[in-house]
């Protein structure tokens, strides 16, 4: 995995996790949500997921592809997507998706809630 250059002796791609992530009122609340998630039947709890998908030219350092294909790159909310992934998931894999051209808004991402409940 390539993980970039040094930068002020700390590697790129690692950001430092931020201290308000580490306060005790979010502890908290992170255990509450833990306890409540733990009474349910894991095999039937739903997640949903969206990214965009920018296909660019060839001469892209960076997204993923095979040699002499133009690179995929996935990213969250941008504006310049050219496919946007709407994903309904579990424990057992993809449920439903959907696949919009260009990028997204709120009616869409409810639209695509509506479809797969």
């Amino acid at each position: 995995m390539h993980l970039g250059r040094l930068q002020n002796g700390k590697q790129k791609g690692f950001p430092e996790v931020p201290q308000e992530s580490l306060s005790q009122a979010n502890t908290d609340y992170t255990d509450c949500f833990l306890d409540q998630i733990g009474r349910h039947d894991y095999t039937k709890l739903p997640f949903f997921e969206e990214c965009d998908v920018i296909v660019t030219s060839g001469n892209r350092v960076y997204g993923n592809s095979y040699i002499g294909e133009p690179a995929t790159e996935i990213q969250r909310y941008t504006s310049n997507a050219n496919y946007k992934l709407n994903l309904l998931h579990s424990v057992n894999g993809v449920d439903y998706f959907d696949v919009l051209r260009g990028p997204s808004n709120g009616m869409e991402l409810l639209n695509f809630f509506n479809e797969a409940v």
